[in-house]
């Protein structure tokens, strides 16, 4: 009996052994077992500014039947601006935390934005002296890089001549940007000439680009009044810009019945209008034509309100420009009889505001562009745009 309870005791005894060392061993692992981390995708990875970050995410593993701790991400990333930047990956567990790193260089690729104020073409008297407009250089991570712009070559005032002057500027990057202003020195206009004020409304169209030609070709500058367009004709609007004509407001909707409802909506409509026109050429447009001209009288419905406007405008800072010859195009005439409209009612002022329209039906316009400019010059007229500085043409008010 007394070795029977001995082998008892000892088989008891073997028992508590081997499973209080399986639970030491056990508890041992659990607490000195570490889950792993992994990043998927690269440990560095390099991303163009603004793109959007797509994080290639981690695995965990853990011991079979184990419930994955949660990832915890942190990061200081920013994709609008270049630089290096951490996202650190955080787990923890029974014995502590266990961390990973991912680099992610944002870099930048973008060229800075440089504007040129004024025209990309200037004509300049000879003997006067030529004033440099001005520039902008912007860039997408460094901000306002003006300072950093260098300006090469020289105009000779006093020199008839084609003069180039070229712009430019690099960001931090290394991202370069290049633009170029020409200056023509032309002979010094004559005092004793009449100036016509060659005016299109309603553009731009499909039309403009023939009206650009044509007045490039015999070197003359007009004022094209614009109304709103779709983005579609940006590009002729920074021609007509860039070739040193002057941009100017006619109306975004030119909708009457709206833009006269009350002064609020007009100055809604026009300033809506000069908004678009700055991002396309850079420079606020000054020099206004009320739809319809300051003599309208499809404003009625809102009695007194061109009397208004026409004070109001004036008052904040906008210069309006009614005109003195009527081509007469918005009528299927054709150019013929236009050129006759023109140049039959020229005299003898000092002054001649012309007014003429630029829509995609209206190519006699265009057509008889070249015999108006031609007839002008033969008989001592000289042609220009439209200023902040150009003696005003107004109507009488008729409401």
């Amino acid at each position: 009996m007394k070795q029977q309870a001995i082998k008892k005791w000892t088989r008891r005894m073997q028992f508590l052994v081997v499973f209080w060392s399986f639970l030491f061993i056990l508890i041992t692992g659990l607490v000195l077992y570490r889950p792993r981390i992994q990043l998927k995708g690269p440990k560095t990875m390099t991303i163009p500014m603004g793109e959007n970050y797509v994080d290639p995410g981690t695995k965990v593993s853990v011991i079979l039947g184990m419930k994955s701790p949660r990832v915890i991400v942190k990061s200081n990333l920013n994709m609008k601006r270049a630089g290096r930047y951490q996202i650190q990956y955080r787990i923890s567990y029974l014995n502590g935390t266990i961390r990973k790193s991912r680099t992610v260089i944002v870099i930048d690729r973008d060229k800075p934005r440089l504007v040129l104020h004024g025209a990309k073409e200037m004509f300049v008297e000879e003997g006067t002296n030529y004033t440099e407009p001005g520039y902008q250089a912007i860039d997408n991570n460094d901000g306002d890089i003006t300072k950093s712009v260098r300006v090469t070559g020289q105009v000779n005032p006093k020199k008839q001549g084609e003069y180039r002057l070229q712009y430019y500027s690099k960001d931090q990057a290394g991202n370069e940007v290049t633009e170029i202003r020409t200056i023509r020195v032309v002979p010094k206009k004559d005092p004793n000439l009449k100036t016509i004020y060659l005016t299109f409304d309603d553009g731009p169209s499909q039309v403009t680009p023939a009206i650009l030609d044509v007045l490039k070709q015999h070197g003359v500058k007009a004022t094209f009044f614009m109304i709103g367009k779709d983005s579609s004709y940006n590009a002729i609007t920074k021609r007509v810009h860039d070739e040193g004509h002057t941009v100017a407001i006619h109306s975004n909707t030119h909708n009457y019945r709206y833009i006269y409802q009350s002064v609020d909506t007009y100055f809604k409509d026009l300033y809506e209008l000069r908004a678009r026109l700055k991002t396309i050429t850079g420079e606020d447009a000054n020099i206004i034509r009320f739809p319809g001209g300051s003599s309208n009288t499809v404003s009625k419905f809102q009695p007194g309100i061109m009397s208004t406007l026409t004070t109001e405008v004036m008052r904040r800072g906008f210069h309006y420009f009614d005109w003195n010859i009527d081509s007469g195009d918005t009528g299927r005439i054709g150019s013929d009889a236009i050129v006759k409209n023109v140049t039959s009612s020229l005299g003898n002022e000092s002054t001649y505001v012309v007014l003429m329209h630029d829509y995609a039906a209206n190519q006699q316009t265009a057509d008889a562009l070249d015999r108006i400019i031609t007839y002008g010059k033969q008989n001592g007229y000289q042609f220009d745009r439209i200023t902040a500085g150009t003696k005003p043409i107004h109507h009488g008010v008729n409401n």
